[in-house]
């Protein structure tokens, strides 16, 4: 009664372009489709998420250690009794 629908999708080797040709050939005709990155990109990226390693490290040591004592005792004092 309620026959499902086949969609197919046909792919044409002419026109298939692997990642790996526009890659090496920058100067190919389909080179708009995909660009290496370039080396700067790869550096602020890497240097922005060492910043936020750094930043998260700075800070996981001053609650923990700095200011270990003051939330030792905010914890402390927050005991309720039964």
């Amino acid at each position: 009664m309620w026959r499902k629908k086949r969609y197919q999708i046909s792919n044409f080797e002419e026109d298939a372009v692997s990642p790996e040709e526009t890659l090496i050939d920058s100067l190919s005709s389909r080179s708009k489709i995909e660009l290496p990155v370039s080396q700067s990109v790869i550096q602020v990226f890497y240097s922005l998420a060492g910043l936020v390693l750094l930043l998260y490290i700075f800070f996981s040591f001053r609650l923990g250690v700095l200011e270990g004592k003051d939330f030792r005792n905010i914890a402390l004092s927050n005991r309720s009794t039964v």
